[in-house]
């Protein structure tokens, strides 16, 4: 049986395909490594926050990879069809060597670094190592002022506190990263299912390849980029959620420390001992207590964390599901393309590529 095929729209959808891809490869190679928290930015205690940060990132990144290599393969694929209707077998030639287009190698995992980069050290110096030094100091003239009391087992608080405090400028960064990916990632995904339907209706494309083509992305390809979509926006949350409890206890912290600080040096001054003593010590007293509660707002860091790390643990199983096995590794089994479902696609009426070594579905 014959078929009449609109390749310009098939043409189409093939530059789309590969557009994905190529900017896809793009902002993971740009956007992916701000999004890794370094080791001066992560709570203590970090309320599981590395390890399932670390998983999602690495899901990410191989998720993300995965399908860009994707939408590369089905739009050369989607050229090679287009060129065979047009009797363009050369071109095929030239193009791809004569050869059908393979499947992608599933990438190599990569693991998030928490050791700061070369920019990230540049800026911690530049920028966050100030908010550090700004906390440091507020504690030292905490701990002058309250040895002229002299009150000084406020030093193992403000020791204790100053542990407990941490860089929040990394999340912020890393949410803008997360973001830059997102963006991509929700204009594919509104646009993987309606340019296969394009292709099959409007391009009139028909037969086995047709139909491997439109299963391959509406059942398999499409969940799996929404759903990587999905759990980039859950990362990108987190992270404001992360950045901005996290300053809010520095913001606290500094204006607590200062006005105690005042507090110390006014009764520090004060010429009556059983005054100044009975000040003072209230004063010192009231800093112990501002490290108490310091203490319980990192512990709802860490609750917060722990809330986020649920729905982080949970898109990432789902994500997943998509590319992996019942291991959970990610493998090209799934929603990657394999050497069967590239067969299929590129088979077309009256003697299209196959490969004896590829079984034909079940």
């Amino acid at each position: 049986m014959g078929t009449s095929v609109e390749t310009q729209t098939l043409r189409g959808a093939a530059r789309a395909y590969l557009e994905f891809g190529r900017q896809l490869h793009e902002d993971v190679g740009a956007a992916l490594p701000r999004c890794s928290i370094p080791s001066t930015a992560i709570p203590t205690p970090d309320g599981g926050f590395t390890a399932t940060y670390g998983a999602a990132y690495t899901a990410v990144d191989l998720g993300a990879r995965a399908c860009a290599d994707v939408f590369t393969a089905v739009g050369n694929a989607l050229i090679r069809v287009a060129n065979h209707y047009e009797d363009q077998e050369a071109e095929n030639t030239k193009l791809f060597g004569g050869r059908p287009i393979a499947a992608p190698a599933f990438p190599a995992p990569r693991e998030m670094s928490t050791a700061p980069s070369g920019a990230e050290v540049g800026r911690f110096v530049a920028a966050e190592a100030g908010i550090i030094l700004t906390l440091e100091i507020a504690t030292y003239r905490l701990m002058v002022a309250a040895a002229a009391i002299p009150a000084l087992f406020v030093h193992f608080a403000g020791i204790a506190a100053l542990a407990l405090l941490k860089d929040p400028l990394p999340y912020f960064d890393a949410a803008g990263g997360w973001g830059s990916l997102e963006e991509h990632l929700a204009l594919a995904g509104a646009q993987v299912l309606p340019l296969a339907e394009r292709v099959v209706n409007e391009a009139k494309w028909e037969g086995a390849g047709a139909d491997a083509f439109l299963n391959f992305v509406s059942n398999q390809f499409d969940p799996a980029v929404n759903q990587l979509s999905a759990l980039v926006s859950e990362l990108k949350n987190q992270c404001v959620t992360m950045g901005v409890v996290m300053s809010a206890a520095d913001i606290s912290y500094l204006i607590g420390t200062s006005l105690i600080t005042t507090g110390l040096v006014v009764a520090a001054g004060n010429p009556e001992p059983g005054t100044r003593l009975a000040a003072g010590w209230g004063f010192a007293t009231q800093y112990v207590l501002e490290v108490g509660a310091l203490v319980v707002e990192i512990a709802g860091t860490a609750a917060a964390v722990a809330l986020t790390n649920g729905g982080i643990t949970t898109e990432t199983a789902k994500l997943n599901g998509y590319f992996g096995t019942e291991s959970r590794e990610l493998a090209v089994n799934s929603a990657a393309l394999t050497p069967q479902r590239m067969t299929e696609i590129q088979t077309w009426e009256r003697g299209g590529w196959t490969n004896a070594r590829v079984p034909d579905p079940a």
